[in-house]
């Protein structure tokens, strides 16, 4: 009897480009990933503020939010902690899609359209590698994002004081949690924006071409938001039981929390702050997507 033929799901939008061409996708992924995070900058504190219950900001809407923001620290609250996140997610979204493309060469079938169960490995992949790269700028730009008093003190007196009170080990606290929530958030969203690319990004002389990258680059990460936000505001709380002002924390590891959450806030509660999420999320992918995609046409860059 002969064995059946795998089937593929989803169309080669190109042919998989030479192993050489690769590198470049760490200088369109740097600078994509640079300028998408400081156009939602104030929303990416805003995220982070309600994950984590900032008492100044509970119970307020957005557009309040963004007035505390500017009545308390004038517009340049509204990019606090940005040179952290900047200095993060540069190299970050450089091997993110590095990472991304470097896998689908080698793990994708060279005669063949892709696979979506590939493609959401070869991201799952692009997403661990990236984090554990960055992670203690990830843990720093969190602390000066929600402790006042410590945004002034910038990333490098920060990571020292970490590292001196809290050894090599204190500068990857939560990275267990932080691996768990964002292999599949990136996975998702990698793959998903491929598949959407592969089937409505296929001709190069579409007029519409940029705003369809954006719709779809927003699309991809609001798909991967909704299905791994829960992981993400854990990660968040979790890198802060150390550097809370408060003495104790209600609970000291991730299952304690996920209880504590559960008993006080419901199911509601794994879900705070995923409007400013969304808010900030689909705009930045779309921005990210959408710039990477240009600096690749523009440095004539190929991709699989």
């Amino acid at each position: 009897m002969k064995k059946p033929e795998h089937i593929f799901t989803v169309p080669l939008a190109q042919p998989i480009p030479a192993n050489s061409d690769l590198s470049w996708h760490l200088l369109t992924g740097g600078i994509s990933g640079g300028i998408s995070r400081t156009v939602t900058s104030p929303l990416e504190r805003l995220k982070i503020l309600r994950q984590c219950s900032s008492a100044e900001h509970i119970g307020l809407s957005f557009w309040q939010s963004m007035k505390k923001f500017y009545s308390l620290e004038g517009f340049h609250g509204f990019f606090k902690g940005n040179g952290s996140n900047v200095i993060r997610i540069v190299p970050f979204s450089a091997l993110e899609f590095y990472v991304f493309e470097k896998a689908k060469h080698n793990l994708l079938p060279q005669d063949k359209p892709r696979h979506k169960g590939w493609l959401l490995i070869c991201g799952s992949i692009s997403g661990i590698i990236a984090s554990f790269c960055t992670y203690p700028l990830d843990l720093v730009r969190t602390i000066l994002s929600i402790n006042v008093d410590r945004a002034g003190s910038g990333i490098t007196k920060e990571t020292l004081r970490i590292f001196r009170s809290e050894g090599f080990f204190g500068l990857y606290k939560g990275l267990n949690m932080t691996l768990f929530g964002i292999a599949p958030f990136i996975g998702i969203k990698m793959s998903t924006f491929d598949i959407l690319k592969a089937h409505y990004l296929q001709d190069p002389k579409d007029k519409n071409l940029g705003k369809k990258t954006l719709i779809l680059g927003g699309a991809a990460g609001a798909v991967a938001t909704a299905l791994t936000y829960p992981t993400d505001l854990l990660r968040r709380k979790m890198q802060l039981i150390t550097y809370s002002k408060s003495t104790e924390s209600p609970y000291q590891n991730i299952f304690q929390c996920i209880r504590w959450i559960y008993i006080n806030e419901g199911i509601p509660g794994f879900y705070k702050g995923l409007v400013p999420c969304f808010a900030k999320v689909i705009p930045a992918m779309a921005v990210a997507f959408a710039t990477n995609e240009e600096l690749k046409k523009l440095l004539k860059v190929k991709s699989s």
